[in-house]
């Protein structure tokens, strides 16, 4: 029976090095690299994790195999090739016979991975809806109701939806969630020793499905690594409670090395005001920092220095 471990990790506490921790513990202990397996959100924190891993181990990428996005991982286990996956041409062609516009161009990166996110155009919007719906299971109508786009026609969303479908299905195509959907079907997994899950909190309803009824299975140990107050995909299907909820024994680390104390002391201030949480105490790097407040962007000298800006849609 596999052992379920939650790794709580704020912002600069060294989640990744946690994490090769437990890897290099593993291989230490006899482990084979290509049992082990490390899994996430996006492509960027799989690619960081295989180098540093690389690096860490003297090993070529490839003793690496499971260590991937969920996207990638599903797309080779279920032997995908590339040319069956749905493209732009596609999407307009469809569009011209339904009316509608899909002007968004889905990346066809596989490694990517990244989660269909709204466009501008009532096709994006609609394609939008009908994905959501797949992705975390819902009713098709009532994801519509929940998106209150007043611009687009209820009625005519099962059209688009059916559309698509019989399109997708006369032409043997496929997008990157029923790359998820075949993988969750297919029910089987590599055997692994160790099953690591990063960027966690950012799952979407289906994915977390694939690692608890197809990947945990096969594996002995598994970690789920996040950090519930950065969760920021609800928009996407994440929900932050299939994190919250993931394993009975957690952990939680505890230093930034990252966050000056004024930046950690404003930060905790707002973030305490978050009911869905897991109550967690964490401490700042001894540097004092500096928080300023502005009331114009146009106050601030972006000409010195390198800027992080963040805002509200």
């Amino acid at each position: 029976m596999s052992t379920e471990t939650a790794i709580y990790g704020p912002p600069g506490t060294g989640k990744t090095t946690k994490l090769l921790s437990i890897i290099e513990d593993a291989i230490a202990d006899g482990v084979d690299p290509q049992r082990i397996a490390f899994l996430s959100f996006t492509r960027k924190a799989a690619q960081e994790a295989v180098d540093r891993a690389c690096v860490k181990f003297n090993l070529d990428q490839k003793y690496f195999p499971h260590f991937r996005t969920l996207h990638s991982l599903a797309f080779r286990w279920v032997g995908m090739k590339t040319e069956d996956v749905i493209k732009p041409p596609d999407m307009r062609f469809l569009g011209k016979k339904l009316g509608v516009v899909f002007q968004k161009e889905e990346k066809i990166n596989i490694e990517e991975g990244d989660m269909f996110t709204p466009g501008s155009s009532d096709g994006d919007k609609y394609f939008y809806v009908y994905n959501m719906s797949r992705l975390k299971g819902t009713d098709l109508m009532d994801e519509f109701d929940s998106f209150g786009d007043m611009s687009l026609k209820r009625a005519y969303m099962p059209t688009v939806a059916e559309a698509y479908q019989d399109f997708k299905n006369k032409h043997f195509k496929l997008d990157f969630t029923d790359m998820l959907i075949k993988f969750l079907e297919q029910g089987t997994g590599p055997d692994l020793d160790l099953l690591i899950v990063d960027e966690a909190q950012d799952l979407v309803p289906i994915q977390w499905r694939m690692v608890k009824e197809c990947l945990l299975p096969n594996s002995k140990k598994a970690y789920y690594a996040g950090d519930d107050d950065q969760c920021i995909f609800n928009w996407a299907g994440a929900n932050v409670n299939n994190f919250l909820n993931c394993a009975k024994e957690s952990i939680i680390l505890d230093q930034s090395y990252r966050v000056p104390y004024t930046v950690w002391s404003v930060a905790r201030s707002i973030i305490r005001k978050v009911k869905t949480r897991k109550q967690k105490e964490y401490k700042p790097k001894e540097e004092e920092g500096n928080v300023s407040y502005y009331y114009d962007a146009m106050d601030i000298n972006f000409n010195r220095g390198e800027w992080y800006v963040l805002a509200r849609t």
